[in-house]
């Protein structure tokens, strides 16, 4: 038996695109909703600690609950991509409309798809030699066919809210 000469696991190239590909990753799930949110409370601390205890949470959650205000539900939610008015027997109803664009669960959803960022690498051998050749793919985003979008309606009448129908 011939001594056999050591070869690294990992390719000089995936060893150059790995961090580039991890650290992408990263940036995007961390360019989620969520952070917007934060930030979002952040910026208004005072005002959110002076609400009651239910009403942060429900913040926190992204959730709206009867009786929160424009406010409330604008730090929770963000802008809504639609508002309109409705005119009623008792005055108007103001209606933000929040879209929801899905996936199912395959990665790269969007502000509220199941699944999250993906980061693919792939590790080939073989070629001339037992050499590797050409470098190796690196895949970044979502698989997965995306659902019809759906939306998350908030009611409000004299700028409390009403009523609530989440799509989830």
């Amino acid at each position: 038996m011939g001594i056999r000469a050591y070869r690294p696991i990992m390719s000089p190239l995936l060893r150059r695109y790995l961090p580039v590909a991890l650290a992408a990753g990263l940036l995007a799930g961390c360019a989620s909703s969520s952070s917007s949110r934060f930030s979002r409370i952040d910026a208004n601390r005072g005002l959110y600690e002076s609400w009651p205890l239910e009403v942060q949470e429900a913040i926190l959650m992204e959730r709206v609950i009867e009786g929160m205000t424009e406010e409330m539900v604008y730090m929770a939610m963000g802008k809504p991509d639609d508002v309109q008015i409705r005119v009623t027997a008792q005055g108007y109803q103001d209606i933000w409309v929040y879209k929801i664009r899905r996936d199912d669960g395959g990665g790269g959803g969007m502000s509220g798809g199941m699944g999250g960022p993906s980061i693919g690498i792939g590790v080939g051998s073989g070629g001339v030699g037992g050499v590797h050749v050409g470098a190796p793919p690196i895949i970044m985003g979502g698989g997965g066919s995306p659902l019809p979008p759906s939306e998350n309606i908030i009611i409000f009448e004299n700028g409390r809210v009403t009523g609530v129908r989440m799509d989830i």
